[in-house]
């Protein structure tokens, strides 16, 4: 093989003869590898999130459920409005357009309802996944050798376990509230 007899065997550990490509001039392995890495990486991630956020399985139906209420009921609104219009052009009746004024009010107290339903839900949803992430992280930190803490700043660890629960926070924001 080319590839392993022409770099040193210490190079074969770092870089996986599969990708097939050079390393640069100061010996250190291409992006690929990064990317694979990145994948997996992001992979446990989402699946330690997603393990968090089934557990309150209510919270996350009540969230969801609210969230597609109200975007549905919101983008009932503009037909509605043209079925008003049309009625007014064609010279409806008093009585049809006060039923659509009467259809146009119960959908918009349906998107009032189901936002707030999905805004408390997440008040309820978010802090509680967060505590359970933050108990999960400190639980595996202390379980940890004594050498481990003598070669790794305390404050860097915390900051680390700190930052993984407030970017899940991040995470279901721009799910729920960007969908």
């Amino acid at each position: 093989d080319v590839l392993s007899s022409s770099f040193p065997n210490s190079y074969s550990i770092i870089y996986p003869k599969c990708l097939k490509s050079r390393p640069r001039v100061d010996n250190r392995p291409d992006y690929p590898i990064i990317g694979i890495l990145m994948k997996t990486t992001t992979k446990n991630t989402i699946r330690f999130y997603l393990r968090h956020a089934l557990n309150n399985w209510g919270e996350l139906t009540a969230i969801l459920l609210g969230v597609f209420f109200g975007v549905t009921s919101d983008m009932a609104v503009p037909f509605i409005y043209k079925r008003i219009v049309d009625t007014m052009s064609t010279g409806g009746s008093a009585d049809q357009l006060f039923n659509l004024v009467y259809l146009m009010l119960g959908v918009n107290l349906i998107h009032w309802i189901s936002w707030r339903v999905a805004s408390y839900a997440t008040c309820d949803f978010q802090p509680k996944c967060m505590t359970a992430i933050m108990d999960e992280c400190f639980t595996v930190i202390h379980s940890h050798s004594f050498n481990f803490f003598n070669n790794n700043f305390t404050g860097g660890l915390v900051k680390k376990v700190n930052r993984m629960a407030r970017s899940f926070e991040d995470i279901t924001d721009s799910i729920f509230f960007n969908f």
